[in-house]
Parts: C-alpha cells; structure tokens; sequence
C-alpha cells in the first residue's frame, strides 16, 4: 500500500512539474521540431541589437511570441506600429519584417513575452535537412532548390541578390517570392544565412498524371440533367483552369469553349484532353463521356509544379474562379513552397 501511494504521489508531481514547465515555456512548433523561446522581451525593449548584415531593404526579420494569438483588430493594430506580419508559427508566435530602427516599447499593449532572431536553420525544408537528397534534384555536385525571399523586396531584385552570392538562378517566379536555384551541395547552410532568404527546400519530383474515371462516380449527372425537368447547373460562364501536357484539343466537345495558353503542341500529350473531357467536354463525340461540367469555359496552361503560371492573371482577366492540376508531386511531403503559393493564389 505505502509503495503504491509513492508510485501514485510520485507520478502526479511529475506530471504537475512537466505540465507547469510547458505553460511556462510555450513552444514553438516549428515543422523540423520544437522549439522554446525564453521570455525576453524586457531585455530586448531595453537593449535590442541588430546586425548590419540584418538588414534587407531597411528592414529585419524577428519572431515575435505573444502570450495569446491575435484577432484580425489586434493585428491591424499590432502592424500599426511598424511591425509587418509575413507568417505563423503555432503557439502565438509571429514571424515580422521590423524597420532598422524600430522602438520595441510600441508592443507594450501586446504583451510579447519573446523575442528570436531567425535561425538560419529554421528556413530549411525537411527534404534538405534529410540526406541522401532526392535524385531528381541532384546535378553531379549541386542541387537544386526553390527558395522564397523575403516581401521587402522584389523577385527580381532577389534574383540579382542570388546571382551576386554565386549562385545560379533557374527561375525568377511571378508570386509569392518563388525563385529557383542551382548550387553546390555544400552551400545550403550559406543560402539559409543569407538575410534576404525566408525559406528553402529541395525542387519536388517530377509530377505523376493522375485521372479518375468518369461522370458518374461523382453523381454530377444529378445536377446537369439531360433529361426533361431535371437540373442544369452545367457550369455555363463559369472559367475552369486546365495545367497538363501542352494545348487542349481541338475536340468536338470543347468547340467555342476553349482557351489555350499553353506552350506546348496539342501533339504534345493526350492526358489534358481527357482531363479537360472529365472537367467539361460536352459528350457531342460519345454522350456516355460527357463531362462534369459541359457548359463551362475551358483554359489551359502547361502544368508547372512551382505554380508560378497565369492562375491569378486568368483569374483577374477572364474570370477564370477554378482551377485543376491532376498531377501528384511527392507524398505527405508538408508544407511546402508550392502549397503555400495556393494557398496565396486563394485568398487573392
């Protein structure tokens, strides 16, 4: 009995202990691992530093943790103060561009319990901080990377930055800071230090087409009814965005409703005919391959797996509300560059 009431005794202040250090520290749930921020902020208000080799622009990144997560008001008057929001990590934790020579006692209605300069290590994808890299990526001594710079300056101003670093720029993106190099295997630690550098990861591998099967298994025959009475929701003066292999058509069943953009020959490939066929094609060939939805406006682009493409130019001069890529890249792979580039093209 004695021995089962210390067991019992024991584990409750272990349990009190571990619980009362985890209030006490509030980690940071970063996607490589965790993270606990001490609480500094009356040191900081009174003795910040920033290096020269900080500042981008006139401005510095820092993460900011508050003791709770704000409200759209708080924010607004949170960014008042100078202090430009780019990110989030979980819990309460900011990531903020600050001018050069920012007054941190402007945060004193926020209550910042810490405040962290970026650890270059912290800007790395999980796929560049797991060796072997990815074959696809590899070029005899060097790899290739996407990267993301920071909002303070432009992609093409961050390409002329990369370029003077040594490195070799593959691609200049349209949006969301997306620049893609080429560099030695040895120099991802001296990208990730670069202060104008947010973020880095490995280029995902090629994309894998995928189709599915066809009208019915999706019950779309229930709202675009052929027969008398039934309902014809067919997605007429609605813009459907295609990315695949190259033009679309020409096919009876997208007559007057195609639009390519795409680089690429219609002789370039076959899967974005049958895509497009599932999205809208109008049965006029074979009834039984009628799309899902037939009255829809069709467009096509080549299919880029960094989606730096015309998304939010078809979006905001044709109206073009949906988009479709049947092309997997990489499995339960987080996060990444490109998921948050959709994410940005969606809330535009």
């Amino acid at each position: 009995m004695h021995m089962k009431r210390f067991l019992s005794t024991s584990f409750f202040l272990l349990v009190f202990f571990v619980s009362a250090f985890c209030q006490n520290q509030y980690p940071v749930r970063f996607a490589h691992g965790t993270e606990f921020f001490p609480e500094n902020f009356a040191i900081i208000k009174q003795t910040n530093q920033v290096g020269a080799d900080e500042i981008v622009f006139g401005v510095y990144p820092r993460y900011i943790q508050l003791e709770k997560i704000m409200n759209a008001r708080e924010r607004a008057n949170f960014e008042a103060t100078g202090a430009r929001v780019i990110g989030y990590v979980q819990y309460a934790t900011y990531l903020v561009l600050l001018p050069k020579n920012f007054d941190f006692k402007k945060l004193d209605l926020f209550a910042p319990r810490s405040v962290q300069a970026v650890n270059p290590d912290w800007k790395l994808s999980r796929t560049l901080r797991e060796l072997p890299y990815g074959t696809w990526a590899v070029r005899g001594n060097h790899i290739d990377v996407n990267v993301q710079i920071y909002p303070c300056l432009s992609i093409a101003e961050g390409a002329v930055l990369c370029r003077s670093n040594g490195f070799e720029v593959l691609q200049e993106g349209v949006e969301n800071g997306f620049i893609q190099l080429r560099i030695h295997k040895d120099d991802v630690s001296k990208v990730a230090g670069l202060p104008f550098i947010q973020y880095l990861e490995l280029i995902p591998p090629p994309g894998q087409k995928e189709d599915t099967r066809g009208r019915s298994l999706h019950r779309s025959n229930l709202v675009a009814s052929d027969a008398f009475g039934g309902k014809k929701y067919d997605g007429a003066g609605v813009g459907v965005l295609t990315r695949d292999d190259g033009q679309l058509g020409p096919h009876i069943d997208m007559q007057g409703r195609l639009y390519n953009y795409a680089q690429g020959s219609p002789e370039s490939g076959t899967h974005g005919d049958g895509v497009a066929g599932i999205i809208g094609g109008a049965g006029n060939l074979d009834p039984s391959k009628k799309g899902m939805a037939a009255g829809a406006d069709l467009y096509s682009v080549d299919y880029v797996n960094s989606f730096q493409d015309l998304t939010i130019p078809l979006f905001e001069n044709e109206g073009v509300t949906i988009t479709n890529s049947s092309y997997s890249d990489g499995c339960n792979v987080g996060y990444t560059l490109a998921t948050q580039t959709i994410d940005q093209q969606l809330f535009e």
